[in-house]
């Protein structure tokens, strides 16, 4: 997805899109954060 998509949806107020890829980011972190701990 390009980031201007990106800002379009965000400004359109696209919530569920905002959460979904907010949720995604914090598992994106969760696992780095324990893969690293793994190592």
């Amino acid at each position: 997805m390009r980031k201007g998509d990106r800002f379009l949806r965000m400004r359109r107020g696209d919530r569920f899109w905002v959460m979904w890829e907010w949720r995604s980011h914090i598992v994106f972190f969760y696992y780095h954060s324990k893969i690293r701990q793994i190592f």
